[in-house]
């Protein structure tokens, strides 16, 4: 009786590792099949996919240039910025120029980190605050520093920034310029950038949230032309890709709780400097076309609890595209503002804020 047992259990083992062998060896076929249609373009992942929205997995395997929109470069920390002394660049797929100074922020002034002859407004903000489809002059900055010679505006944003990379970019650069007002353009989607430490097929650096602080997890960022120089295998990069998208979904910044963190520290950055803060709400253009003021949590929850100017031009866009026809062509320059959007947000800002700042301190 107690043979046949040992029987019945060598049969059931022998069945199982029979079985577990087929498994593997079925997987392996597999593996070695989706390799073989990923190296031959039988299955090809394109960038700005549904599978691969912020180049993750095609990044390795592209021969092109890294997507700096030909003004930017690589930054180890930031991951890209914009590059230093730019001369009347070309933005793609624009008839617009683009200048830089020599620190990499836009437009050919230069400013003095020793002393300040004006009052020095600051910036911060992505593609609409520096001024994606429009010239140098025609930035919202450019606008409120012409308004008035009392004050100079050093504009510090960047195309495709999240909340993160405009907080380092302001603790890296912007705060030794010691502001007297910061400026964030408040553009709702870049608390969705926060969550990915790549984006637009760029890596960026990304926070992590521990009991109400925040650590950057993941610099030195690596230059996208080294992908291009390393053995990668393409299936194992997809499964990956798919995977970490998969974590994202279930980790997607409950309440926007990451960026909430972020933007209190710039919050305190900017006190500890002495500067006034402000939040300018960004809006698009069914924001504008419902005349729709801002009902974003995080925006409001802020302004809320912090000792911070806010605003938000909505009703005063709204005015000026009244009776328009085709008012969407305002803003539909590179899909951002043009340079009468840009206008009527500088006078906007101007007059929000003249007598709840520092602009009679000199």
């Amino acid at each position: 009786m107690l043979n046949i047992y040992k029987m019945r259990a060598n049969r059931k083992l022998k069945k199982f590792f029979s079985g577990a062998f087929l498994s593997v060896l079925t997987l392996l076929i597999c593996f070695i099949l989706l390799e073989f249609a990923l190296q031959s373009d039988i299955i090809k992942i394109e960038r700005n996919s549904l599978l691969d929205p912020d180049g993750f997995i095609s990044l390795p395997f592209s021969k092109e240039t890294p997507e700096y929109e030909n003004i930017g470069r690589f930054d180890e920390i930031l991951g890209y910025s914009l590059a230093e002394n730019l001369r009347d660049v070309i933005q793609i797929n624009t008839n617009t120029k683009v200048n830089t100074n020599s620190i990499g922020t836009r437009g050919i002034n230069e400013y003095d980190l020793d002393a300040k002859k004006n009052i020095r407004i600051m910036t911060l903000g992505d593609s609409f605050t520096f001024g994606e489809g429009v010239n140098d002059n025609e930035t919202f900055s450019a606008f409120l520093e012409a308004k008035d010679s009392s004050i100079e505006v050093m504009n510090l944003g960047v195309f495709a920034y999240g909340f993160d990379q405009t907080l380092l970019r302001y603790e890296i650069l912007g705060m030794k310029y010691r502001p007297d007002i910061v400026i964030l353009g408040f553009w709702e989607d870049d608390a969705r950038r926060d969550n990915y430490d790549f984006f637009l097929g760029l890596e960026k650096p990304r926070f992590k949230l521990n009991d109400g602080k925040i650590n950057i997890e993941n610099v030195p960022i690596k230059n996208p032309l080294t992908y291009q120089n390393e053995t990668h295998l393409k299936s194992i990069r997809l499964l990956h890709g798919i995977f970490r998208r998969l974590t994202l979904k279930k980790e997607d910044n409950p309440n926007n709780l990451l960026s909430y963190y972020i933007l209190k520290r710039l919050i305190e950055d900017s006190e500890g400097i002495n500067a006034s803060v402000v939040f300018l709400n960004l809006p698009s253009y069914d924001d504008v076309l419902g005349n729709r003021t801002v009902k974003n949590k995080l925006f409001l929850n802020l302004c809320n609890e912090e000792e911070i100017i806010c605003i938000d031009p909505v009703h005063e866009l709204s005015e000026f595209m009244a009776g328009k026809e085709n008012s969407s062509i305002y803003f539909d320059c590179s899909v951002h503002y043009c340079p009468e959007i840009h206008k009527v947000i500088a006078d906007y800002i101007y007059e929000a804020i003249k007598d709840k700042t520092k602009f009679n301190k000199y």
